[in-house]
């Protein structure tokens, strides 16, 4: 993916972890989503329900109380696909599929999914001097997105995705140089901090991280406190929480959060200083476990 992007634009390398992970982002709650009207609409044709204004907004309202937000048929990552193989695809009938999102957000879940893709710009220049260029670009990134699952064909999971996800933070990270401890930290250290803090933790209920950057180290908490107490897997804390200062980082820790499968009611991510402008509602917290690995180099 990063290859396509290379060959095909004058982006700088630092930069493709905003398309490859957002439009993988999407891939993923657009499947979630699908896979619900998949069952939900099993003896409809998919296409023509959507077109039904009652029939559409019965089914929205669904997923919003369930998942948080909607997807038309038209804003279907398969249906993206479809337009790519057939020639069709226009980069503005990626923008279409994220301005529906944007406008189909449950309003208990805005925080956590408002202007998840403002990295995503399809129309910057340095993907290409013509349309069709950015296009180019932009649609091979989807194929190769696509064909993930294929490859992986039935072990396909939201775990394999979740360490895949971490995977390619990790691999951005380290191509980031001195400035990748702004949003990663590696996962021996995070691993090493996660145990220390979970040792014999029997009852947590808030986790707090105030210089989050994606959420990595977070998420290894959970994963630890799973180890601590595995008969309450996935129940052994109410909420994952925490603030990052950079607006690309703060998108990615939301979606870290939400491929790793934790639900939008259990996790809160501010934006902001934490320290000159701590969020109120963190900050009204009582917290069982705080975890950070601060951006020490900051003047």
């Amino acid at each position: 993916m990063a290859n396509s992007m290379r060959s095909k634009s004058s982006m700088e390398p630092s930069e493709f972890k905003n398309y490859i992970l957002g439009i993988m982002f999407f891939k993923f709650i657009s499947d979630k989503i699908e896979r619900f009207y998949d069952v939900a609409l099993a003896n409809e044709n998919i296409e023509v329900f959507f077109d039904d204004k009652e029939s559409a907004n019965g089914i929205f309202e669904e997923t919003l109380n369930d998942y948080g937000y909607a997807l038309d048929y038209k804003s279907l990552f398969s249906t993206l696909i479809k337009h790519v193989k057939d020639g069709t695809y226009s980069n503005q009938l990626f923008e279409d599929a994220i301005s529906f999102f944007n406008d189909h957000i449950n309003g208990n879940s805005k925080e956590d999914f408002s202007d998840l893709f403002s990295d995503l710009r399809f129309n910057d220049p340095r993907l290409g001097k013509e349309q069709k260029q950015k296009n180019d670009v932009i649609s091979s990134i989807m194929l190769e997105i696509n064909s993930i699952e294929n490859e992986i064909g039935e072990d396909f999971s939201a775990d394999v995705l979740g360490d895949a996800y971490e995977y390619l933070i990790s691999k951005f990270a380290s191509n980031s140089g001195k400035k990748a401890g702004e949003f990663y930290t590696p996962q021996s250290v995070a691993k090493l901090m996660s145990q220390i803090v979970t040792k014999n933790k029997k009852d947590v209920k808030h986790i707090y991280d105030p210089t989050c950057g994606s959420g990595s180290l977070l998420l290894r908490v959970a994963k630890e406190l799973d180890k601590v107490n595995p008969n309450s897997k996935g129940g052994n804390y109410s909420s994952l929480n925490g603030q990052e200062l950079v607006t690309t980082t703060y998108n990615l820790a939301r979606m870290n959060m939400i491929i790793h499968g934790i639900d939008f009611k259990d996790f809160h991510i501010a934006q902001g200083n934490t320290i000159l402008n701590p969020n109120k509602d963190l900050a009204s917290l009582k917290y069982d476990i705080i975890v950070s690995n601060p951006p020490y180099g900051t003047k």
